[in-house]
This record gives structure tokens, C-alpha cells and sequence, in this order.
């Protein structure tokens, strides 16, 4: 995955979890529907290799409106599919806020640290 247009997604393995690093904006347009389906494409890799749990790293992430929103439910709903937990972490107090406002923040797990939920998902 790479840069596409601000916005830029990263996947590594990290033991028996995977975790998607977000940075930049995830808005309305075609980057947010590539992102979407890049990561898709690299979660449905990890979930065939037994790394069922996701850590989704958004401590770069600078903003997301309600096409960002869409992007993470994707990831929840593929995750749970495979019978994985999506866990967010580092979120950014513009990025809680959204959330908070459309009241996902009381539907996902979400922690400080990507250590924080790493040490939770081991």
C-alpha cells in the first residue's frame, strides 16, 4: 500500500495480529474507496495466514469524515467475518470525536497505545 493522495495505509505483522497504520485524511473520494480495498486485500492475506486479530493504528491519522467512517466499519465487518476483533488505537481527539458524535466509540475497542492493545490481544 502506499500514498494516495495524503493519504497513506501501511500493514505489518506483529506476531498473530496485524496492524494497518493510517496517516493523513481519510475522506470522501477515491482514495478512501482504494484504501478500503487495498487493506481489504491485505487483511484477507493475514486471515488466510491465521492472523485473525487487527490492530488499526491511528495515532497519523489527521481526520476522517463519514467515507473514513465507512472505510473502518469495512475493516470491522471483514474482521468479524473471519472471527477477529478490530481494535483502534492512538486515535487523535478530532478522530474521537467523530466517533463519539456518531456513537461508534461505544461499539469499537478502542485504546491509548498500539501497545496497549497488542499486550490486550496476546
Amino acid at each position: 500500500m502506499g500514498d494516495r493522495m495524503g493519504l497513506k495505509a501501511a500493514t505489518r505483522a506483529e506476531g498473530t495480529v496485524t496492524v494497518v497504520t493510517l496517516s493523513g485524511e481519510l475522506t470522501l473520494g477515491e482514495a478512501a474507496d482504494q484504501a478500503a480495498v487495498d487493506i481489504l486485500a491485505d487483511l484477507g492475506s493475514a486471515f488466510a495466514e491465521g492472523r485473525l486479530d487487527v490492530v488499526l493504528d491511528l495515532s497519523e491519522l489527521t481526520f476522517l469524515d463519514s467515507a473514513g467512517l465507512k472505510v473502518v466499519l469495512r475493516l470491522h465487518h471483514a474482521t468479524v467475518q473471519a472471527r477477529g476483533r478490530l481494535m483502534l488505537a492512538a486515535l487523535r481527539p478530532g478522530v474521537i470525536r467523530v466517533l463519539d458524535i456518531v456513537g461508534l466509540d461505544r461499539h469499537l475497542t478502542l485504546y491509548s497505545t498500539v501497545d496497549e492493545a497488542l499486550t490486550d490481544l496476546r
